[in-house]
């Protein structure tokens, strides 16, 4: 009977000790996903859907929240335009002024948007188009940043 004691005791622990593995990872995961990047005026930093980035010591805060269009010509061909890809962006300072925009990477549509005294740049969206290829969501990433004074033809006062 004590064998069967022992072996049960065992068969639990390994249950707790694998449940107790398991919240800590999906534990890890979610801080992960809820992580803000700290970046400053003027430096570029990158955003993947769904991350913020917090500006300091102005609080201003840029989260990318989707890539909602992508027809960039993909290296390495032959096109007659450029293409463009689109970023929505919220973009919320002091917890007070806030705004959604769409920027782009076309030099015929916006790249930058005004938020009160400050703009928001897009450099760059990647990875870059390839052709025939799609790019998953996940995979997206949006290189801005954060200046003073306006820049754009789409702000808030």
């Amino acid at each position: 009977m004590s064998s069967f004691s022992s072996q049960a005791a065992r068969k639990i622990a390994r249950f707790f000790t694998v449940a107790a593995t398991g919240i800590f990872l999906a534990a890890a995961c979610v801080v992960g996903a809820d992580a803000v990047i700290e970046t400053s005026l003027e430096a570029n930093f990158q955003l993947h859907v769904g991350e913020m980035a917090v500006v300091l010591p102005e609080n201003i805060q840029v989260s990318l929240l989707a890539v909602s269009s992508d027809s960039r010509c993909g290296k390495g061909e032959t096109c007659i335009w450029e293409g463009d890809a689109a970023v929505r962006i919220k973009v919320r300072i002091n917890g007070d002024k806030s705004g959604e925009y769409e920027l782009h990477t076309s030099e015929r549509e916006a790249s930058v948007a005004g938020i009160g005294a400050y703009h928001v740049r897009l450099i760059a969206l990647l990875p870059p188009a390839i052709s025939g290829r799609a790019v998953p969501a996940e995979q997206y990433v949006a290189v801005l940043t954060v200046g003073r004074g306006f820049a754009g033809n789409n702000g808030i006062e």
